[in-house]
């Protein structure tokens, strides 16, 4: 299924490879490649998140990295919303 990165997705994306480029271009690199394996595993799995307490989206926390990407489903594409930290404060609707 075909993966929309909603506009805050991208711009966390942005975010976390511009700070981590900042001191060492090699992780962030690497660090990028994850989150784009990540986005990659979720098109082919698509309940491989658990369901947010409450919500009607679900949170998938990516392998080995300390990042949570909230998505919801939709008839024809996984919308990612964001893509945060897990040391940072979520947001309370996953946008």
């Amino acid at each position: 299924m075909k993966v929309k990165l909603l506009a805050k997705a991208v711009r966390d994306l942005n975010e976390i490879a511009t700070f981590i480029a900042a001191d060492n271009p090699r992780s962030a690199q690497r660090v990028t490649e994850s989150l784009a394996d990540a986005l990659d595993l979720i098109s082919k799995n698509l309940e491989i998140g658990r369901i947010a307490k409450g919500q009607t989206l679900r949170l998938f926390v990516v392998p080995r990295l300390p990042y949570v990407m909230p998505y919801r489903l939709r008839l024809e594409s996984i919308e990612i919303l964001r893509v945060f930290h897990t040391s940072r404060l979520r947001p309370s609707n996953g946008s």
